[in-house]
């Protein structure tokens, strides 16, 4: 009898222990996964294609990762005014970091100059209507005629004080059938067959398949540029990584990035002026409005 309970109590123990040992396995935590550091990026439409680009190199190459918010910047400036989160802001030109000045300024941080983005009418491929380049021909009723809305976007701005410099922008206007959020719908209209004729970012000429739909005819006599900038929120969550990220799209890889979606240095200005044809329907011609 002695016998059998001590084999007894020596299960017991072995049962608490080996149940002690069981309990201390499961408190032990495993490695905890590394957090991933993020970069929110509000960027307008006709910025988004580099910046899309750009940001899947900084990403492999930081280990981080890149949200854009594209949109016109009515929305983005919304956007970042009530909202907590954003580190950089990147618009179509310096026309959203001065809405943005005005309307907080306590919001924006350091800026950059990215480049100058270029003005040019864009029409069906082969021009089929035969536009010159001429402001006046904007009014004219055989074209069918879209816009972007000076209200909403950096594009619809700039076309209205080219237009009102001009002295013509009630007429044309007059002549629009509609006016476009920002420019990703010009180029889609004339893709549709419902318009013939509109004014766009010559960057958006390069933006996915757009030129299989549209050419491009520089306006004549007139170089109507914008400079972009890209601007670090006051706020950032990540500041090291919000200027690592300033910091690459002013290297000579992220210039040349951006030449090839049609932005150039205002250094360059000058040279390619003298460049730009009358009538470029030649996709090819719009090579030297890049080099």
């Amino acid at each position: 009898m002695t016998r059998i309970l001590s084999y007894m109590v020596k299960g017991v123990m072995l049962s608490l222990l080996f149940s002690a040992c069981h309990m201390g396995a499961k408190k032990e935590a495993p490695n905890p996964v590394p957090e991933i550091p993020e970069l929110v990026v509000y960027c307008e439409n006709g910025m988004a294609a580099p910046i899309y680009e750009l940001a899947r190199q900084f990403e492999k190459r930081y280990a981080c990762k890149v949200h854009i918010h594209n949109d016109n910047a009515r929305n983005l400036l919304h956007t970042i005014s009530t909202s907590s989160d954003g580190d950089l802001f990147i618009p179509d030109s310096e026309y959203g970091l001065d809405l943005l000045r005005q309307a907080t300024p306590e919001l924006l941080g350091t800026s950059l100059y990215l480049g100058s983005n270029r003005l040019i009418a864009m029409v069906p491929k082969n021009n089929p209507e035969a536009f010159q380049g001429k402001l006046s021909e904007l009014a004219d009723p055989r074209f069918a005629l879209i816009l972007a809305n000076p209200e909403s976007s950096s594009l619809g701005f700039h076309t209205r004080e080219l237009l009102m410099q001009a002295g013509i922008y009630p007429e044309v206007i007059q002549n629009t059938m509609t006016l476009s959020a920002d420019n990703r719908g010009l180029v889609r209209s004339i893709q549709r067959g419902e318009a013939t004729l509109t004014i766009d970012w010559l960057s958006s000429y390069y933006y996915n398949s757009n030129q299989n739909y549209v050419d491009t005819v520089a306006l004549k006599d007139l170089y109507p540029e914008a400079h972009v900038y890209a601007a670090i929120l006051a706020k950032p969550a990540h500041p090291g990584l919000a200027h690592t990220f300033l910091a690459l799209l002013s290297s000579a890889e992220t210039t040349e990035l951006l030449s090839h979606h049609g932005l150039i240095r205002k250094r360059q200005v000058i040279q390619i002026q003298r460049e730009i044809p009358e009538n470029d329907s030649n996709p090819k011609n719009l090579e030297n409005l890049r080099d």
